[in-house]
Formats: structure tokens, sequence, C-alpha cells
């Protein structure tokens, strides 16, 4: 019967017997790691990483750029730098996106910003390149511009918040403004007041911007089509989503796509 502290095996309920003896080594062989865990840099970066993910999902670029970018734990024993660099980075946009979307940025869009960065990491053949990736902020900084671009700054009311968020999570849906009061748990005519006065906008003008920039960030970090695109926001039609892209922006969805190609 395999021991691990003071409780055997057959009080770990529904855990198999070898995965069980797998579980013992691995705890067993952290005292072949002392070195690592002195390694005050880890728990360094563990503290930045909590910091990142608050910055990110508040959507606030400045804060982050005013971070100090933190020493790199050491990697451990039978892991090269190049490897352990990008395992730090890797997680670091792993943490980013979960911030993200905690923020109210759609799945779709921030899974399309972690695959360019995904990319970008890979594409580090050195430890200089990590690094020089990790100095430049790229990563917290793309997730945190995506934060603040899809929400409204400055706006604290709760249900105003909830509201947001609703919006930015079903971009994919007509939503209309009983179903975002529903779901806030207001009256549709007392939310419009409250979202007003706290916005400035109306709520049908807010979700029209929103779906716009949903559009912007589509166009920029996806392959989807124009088509794609307009049916992917619930528009009636591609014309329909076409002219409201143009009266919003001043130019055409493939007018923007080609020019942030430039």
């Amino acid at each position: 019967m395999t021991t691990v502290g003071n409780r055997t095996s057959d009080q770990v309920a529904g855990l198999d017997e070898e995965l069980l003896k797998e579980v013992v080594v691995l705890v067993g062989s952290i005292k072949e790691y002392d070195a690592v865990f002195d390694d005050l840099g880890a728990y360094d970066t563990i503290t930045a990483e909590g910091q990142v993910y608050h910055h990110v999902r508040a959507g606030d670029p400045g804060s982050i750029i005013r971070m100090p970018v933190p020493a790199w734990s050491m990697p451990v024993p039978g892991v090269d730098e190049v490897s352990h660099g990008k395992n730090l980075l890797n997680a670091l946009n792993a943490i980013c996106l979960h911030a993200a979307l905690e923020g109210g940025v759609s799945m779709r869009i921030c899974w399309g910003l972690n695959s360019q960065l995904a990319k970008r990491i890979v594409a580090c053949s050195t430890t200089e390149e990590l690094h020089e990736l990790a100095n430049s902020k790229i990563i917290p900084l793309s997730y945190s511009l995506l934060v603040r671009e899809l929400t409204i700054p400055n706006v604290t009311d709760k249900d105003v918040v909830k509201g947001v968020r609703f919006i930015h999570n079903h971009h994919n849906e007509r939503v209309t403004l009983g179903e975002i009061a529903g779901y806030v748990g207001l009256s549709p005519e007392y939310f419009s007041a409250k979202f007003k006065r706290e916005t400035g906008m109306t709520v049908s003008a807010y979700i029209s911007r929103a779906r716009i920039q949903e559009a912007e960030a589509l166009l920029r970090f996806t392959n989807l089509s124009i088509g794609e695109i307009a049916a992917q926001l619930a528009y009636s039609s591609q014309s329909h989503f076409q002219s409201a892209f143009k009266r919003e922006t001043g130019m055409t969805p493939q007018q923007y796509r080609t020019s942030i190609a430039e």
C-alpha cells in the first residue's frame, strides 16, 4: 500500500494506484530542486504575473509600461535556457489571455491574439531574442490595449460594467436592451437611463460601436473573410456590415485590413 504523508492509497478516492505511485515519485523529487527554490527571482516573477493579470484585466497599459521586467528564474536541471524562456513567455501569454477574458474581451479575439503572440515566441531561437520579446512587453500590452479598446474606461458602476461585459460576450447575437437589462437584473428603462448617465452613450449606440471594435479586432487578428466576420457579428448582410463599418471608421473593412498590414 502506497503512503503519501499520513494517507494511504485507499484513502485517495478515485486515484489509480500506478498514477499515485508516479505522484509520490514527483513529490519526492522536489528535494532535488532546493537550489531552484532558493532563487528569489522565481518568486519575483510570480508576483509580477499577478500584477500583470490585474493590469491586463483592467485595460491599463500605462501601468504595464511602468512595471519593471523581472529577472527570469533559473531553468530547472535538464531544461536549456531557450526552452525555459519560451516556457515563461508561453505562460505569460496564457495568463494574459485569461485576464483579457475576465476583462470582457471575447474568446475568439483572445485566441486570435494568443495565436499571433505564440508564433512570435516560437520564432525566437536564442535567449537574446526571447529577452528582447519580454522586454518589449508586447504580450501584456497587446492584451491590455484590447481590453481598453473593447470596454468603457472610467466606468465603475457594477450594473453598467456587467451590461458591458454581456454585450462583448454576445457579439455573435443580436442582443436587445431588454435582454441586457434582464441579465443585469434591472428594468430596461432604469438600466438605459443609468447606462446613458454613466457612459454618455445610449445602449444601442454602444452596441453598434462595440460590434465595430470587435470587427476591427477580427480583421487584425484573424484570417476570417469580410463575409464571415459579418456573419460572426450577426449583421443581416455583408453590405450592411460594410456600411456600418465605414460609417463608424471612415473606411471599408478591406481598407482597414490593408492599412494595418502596411
